[in-house]
């Protein structure tokens, strides 16, 4: 009997963690979130709309400013970010929390550690 009943509980705790799981990995959106890394005197920015984002990079120091638009699609934890620009590298990041690692997919170096604003 307490076999059973040890068996039960365990399928309601391992089905309750896995539904949970599913539909909060389901619902996540980036759509109207802006998330930025700053590095020295270079800001790097994401913002995210409903399919699209676009990447900016910006240096005070240099009073430089460039801006690329991405196509992007995600399952969370990743999201693929494909270049709209010919010639320009794609990005895959990696959410956890608050925090989103990008990295360019040619080179597979890390551009940058986002924090969602």
């Amino acid at each position: 009997m307490m076999k059973k009943a040890v068996y039960f509980l365990s399928i309601f705790v391992f089905l309750a963690c896995f539904l949970s799981c599913t539909k909060e990995d389901e619902d996540y959106s980036l759509s109207g979130t802006t998330w930025e890394d700053v590095d020295g005197s270079v800001l790097k920015t994401i913002k995210f709309d409903n399919a699209t984002c676009t990447y900016t990079i910006s240096s005070t120091a240099l009073s430089v400013k460039t801006t690329l638009s991405y196509d992007y699609s995600i399952a969370y934890p990743k999201v693929s970010m494909e270049s709209q620009t010919s010639g320009y590298a794609d990005l895959e990041g990696t959410i956890s929390g608050e925090i989103m690692t990008v990295v360019n997919t040619s080179k597979n170096s890390t551009i940058g550690t986002f924090i969602k604003q």
